[in-house]
């Protein structure tokens, strides 16, 4: 086929409004996940030239993944790569998506990428074609997300732990167990700041409140250092780049997909010595926090740098293809 180049390619979005009710996330799927790779992208409509390469968004509804299966039998000598976010077991694999791609995944033209590091029904699938169809693609960094600090704008932030998320035990067990120990100590209460879960449009037709997108970051900012937290499977969300964009110090556990560089400034947490470690984390003089916020923001910015992911997409699929 040739060396295909990032033009060659088309990113397909649903057709649906679920993009408009996810609003909240940082352009982890449909139009601005594209655009943060820097890729054309269309609407899927039943009625689209297949001839190509198209990588498949992971938003689809049940018709619109049969859709795509059926331009798949049609257009043989066609790439479909798909797009896979969450792998959790008991949420995804018996969703029609998930189902979709296990039907799929053995034909030659098919193709799979994952933004957060295989594991549990993802790694399956990795699995059941071998190892030889998936590429760990992990999240762009995107330069205009970034919140513009001094250390003395820094300085002025509060000096407490922004702590954000949905709590589920299951899937954040170490999220869980973090808010049981700090309730359990009055000594760090105002050590933490505690920001709810927004909740779900798409589920529950209402939200907790509008700290989201880049109002998340911004709020973000106001704090000197964010927990992060990397679920049961050790997965790098996309809060890891939140972190960064507000220029937080990054505290709590990283994910499995940090390499020796980005470790060095990341703050891994011991539950076993909380009480010592919340102290700690806040008695660290502000220089040293500005320091180490900065150079985890640079650090992201190198290893997670737009034209690196977009020459280990093309290298994958010319690898593939040829």
């Amino acid at each position: 086929m040739g060396n295909i180049k990032l033009e060659n390619i088309v990113y397909i979005n649903s057709a649906t409004d679920i993009y408009l009710k996810r609003q909240w996330d940082t352009s982890h799927c449909g139009p601005d996940y594209a655009r943060s790779m820097g890729l054309k992208y269309k609407t899927l409509n039943a009625n689209m030239d297949f001839e190509g390469f198209f990588f498949i968004d992971t938003i689809l509804n049940e018709e619109e993944c049969l859709l795509i299966e059926k331009k798949i039998q049609i257009y043989k000598e066609s790439i479909f790569i798909f797009k896979i976010i969450d792998p959790y077991f008991e949420y995804e694999k018996e969703k029609y998506f998930f189902k979709t791609l296990f039907r799929v995944a053995k034909k030659p033209n098919v193709l799979f990428i994952s933004n957060l590091e295989p594991k549990e029904t993802t790694l399956e699938l990795n699995a059941y074609t071998s190892f030889k169809k998936m590429l760990f693609l992990p999240y762009p960094y995107q330069h205009d997300k970034e919140i513009m600090v001094t250390y003395e704008d820094f300085s002025q932030r509060k000096n407490q732990i922004c702590y954000s998320g949905a709590i589920n035990p299951t899937i954040y067990p170490n999220r869980t167990k973090f808010i049981q120990k700090w309730y359990r100590n009055p000594l760090i209460w105002s050590k933490v700041s505690k920001l709810k879960h927004p909740g779900y449009l798409d589920k529950q037709n209402k939200v907790m409140h509008n700290v989201t997108g880049n109002y998340f970051i911004n709020y973000l900012a106001s704090y000197k250092i964010m927990f992060c937290d990397s679920s049961r499977a050790n997965l790098e969300f996309v809060k890891f780049g939140e972190c960064a964009y507000a220029h937080c110090l990054p505290f709590g556990e990283m994910p499995s997909s940090f390499d020796s560089e980005m470790q060095k400034y990341f703050i891994q947490i011991n539950y076993n010595k909380f009480y010592k470690n919340i102290s700690n984390i806040i008695n660290i003089p502000d220089i040293d926090k500005y320091e180490i916020s900065k150079n985890y923001r640079l650090i992201y910015q190198t290893h997670r740098n737009k034209k690196l992911l977009q020459s280990k997409l093309l290298d994958f699929i010319n690898h593939i293809i040829n």
